[in-house]
């Protein structure tokens, strides 16, 4: 159990040396081009030390929401008797976010799946949305430029997009590669330090639908990114 602990904490951070707290691990799959929030650093530090509890409040806390027969309310009610701070949700999610995007699941499966782990999006103190909220009709694709310093926000998918810095790193032999420094919130996560190159994209849920996010294009002169955002559909 210890192995397998270490082993996972070595593919959350062995994959990415970007400096950022939300690093993404690039997953490698039927749909390599999305990319699944990885815990909080705090949590790979203890994921890396093999703390064989936690492997097992994971273990067991994925198996809930894997668990068809058992109702929203009872999956948080079970949830937060094994965890009551919820350190795991996030690590929890990440390992089901990656099993999604590499075909294990349909995408009705993997809504139906994370509806069951209290997000942020299941409203104060982790308690489920209403079953009577209902997406209004949303014009996709959508896209948007946002200069460094704007934010975009779109309430009809609980999501907000600002944008820091935007730069250039040289690479060996030197090329330039340019990134933006981004904050995204959606109604499932937050990242507060996402580092994107052009076409780096994330996928997020909203009233029971999957979404991609995209960044187009990453400019110097003048300095902007555009971004686009669509539905994943089955």
């Amino acid at each position: 159990m210890k192995k397998l602990a270490v082993l996972l904490a070595f593919s959350l951070v062995g994959c990415n040396n970007m400096q950022n707290d939300r690093a993404d691990y690039v997953v490698k799959g039927t749909s390599n081009e999305i990319r699944c929030p990885a815990p909080p650093a705090d949590i790979v530090e203890i994921l890396k030390k093999g703390d064989v509890d936690f492997s097992l409040k994971l273990n067991e806390i994925q198996k809930i929401a894997l668990n068809s027969n058992i109702g929203t309310e009872s999956k948080y009610e079970k949830i937060r008797d094994i965890d009551p701070q919820l350190q795991t949700i996030e690590t929890v999610h990440y390992r089901l976010c990656v099993e999604y995007t590499n075909g294990t699941f349909t995408k009705d499966e993997y809504k139906e799946i994370i509806r069951g782990l209290p997000l942020y999006n299941h409203g104060p103190k982790g308690q489920p949305e209403s079953s009577s909220a209902v997406s209004p009709n949303i014009d996709l694709p959508k896209k948007s430029p946002i200069a460094p310093g704007g934010t975009w926000i779109e309430d009809s998918l609980g999501l907000a997009v600002k944008v820091g810095g935007i730069g250039g790193v040289c690479l060996s032999p030197c090329k330039p590669l340019i990134k933006a420094n981004i904050e995204i919130k959606t109604s499932s996560y937050i990242m507060p330090n996402y580092e994107a190159v052009a076409g780096s994209a994330i996928a997020f849920t909203y009233n029971n639908k999957t979404y991609k996010l995209t960044i187009e294009e990453i400019k110097t002169s003048p300095a902007y990114i555009v971004i686009s955002v669509d539905e994943i559909k089955s």
